[in-house]
């Protein structure tokens, strides 16, 4: 949907500068409890160096296990998308909107219908015996 041209859409409130420094410092003060806790379970020899070399260790394979599978992921869809080629244009069939997925009926019981559903902030939405209905919150 193209909200450019619709007169009713707002843009989600931006990001204050105090909050990202609030988050930046929070952010901070964490790793540095979390590095400090390190420093203490060392100084108290509760743990050791091969039990940190093993822990590293398994992390990595994990991390290594999770980029090698991305990899993969990405290789796959891309020799789909080279099979395919581009898409020409976007699906040409317009939803169904007499019933959902699960084959219960829609009611749109709004002032505007489903135009205004997609125009309206707050949706309440109803299931009753096979039906589900859009109301105005």
């Amino acid at each position: 949907m193209d909200t450019s041209q619709d007169p009713n859409f707002q843009k989600p409130p931006g990001r204050r500068p105090v909050r990202q420094i609030l988050h930046a410092i929070v952010g901070i003060l964490f790793w540095m409890l979390w590095g400090g806790l390190w420093v203490l379970l060392f100084l108290e020899e509760k743990v050791t160096i091969p039990g940190v070399l093993a822990a590293s260790l398994t992390i990595a394979v994990i991390l290594l296990a999770v980029a090698v599978s991305t990899w993969l992921w990405i290789v796959h869809n891309i020799r789909i998308w080279r099979s395919k080629g581009e898409r020409a244009a976007p699906a040409l069939q317009a939803p169904d909107l007499a019933c959902d997925r699960l084959g219960r009926d829609l009611i749109w019981d709004l002032n505007g219908g489903r135009a205004q559903a997609t125009r309206t902030h707050h949706i309440l939405i109803e299931h009753t015996e096979g039906n589900k209905s859009y109301l105005v919150a």
